[in-house]
């Protein structure tokens, strides 16, 4: 693979994106959920790979996506 592009954005609880680069630090404290997007080129094709983590420390919560989804409800 030949990596062209990589986008990464970060998300608070409330689904927000927090749109700094560098993110602040206290920015850093609220983020609950990253999302990653790869774009690259492989035997001439394009292939893009996307993936959502949410992050496991979030203060104590035993599922960190269900704090997350528990926020927009």
């Amino acid at each position: 693979d030949n990596v062209s592009a990589l986008s990464i954005k970060y998300y608070k609880k409330d689904n927000s994106w927090i749109n700094e680069d560098p993110v602040s630090a206290a920015n850093r404290l609220l983020i609950c959920r990253l999302s990653i997007e790869i774009t690259s080129t492989q035997g001439g094709e394009i292939i893009k790979k996307y993936e959502e983590i949410y992050l496991p420390n979030m203060r104590g919560a035993a599922n960190s996506a269900q704090l997350c989804q528990t926020a927009n409800n």
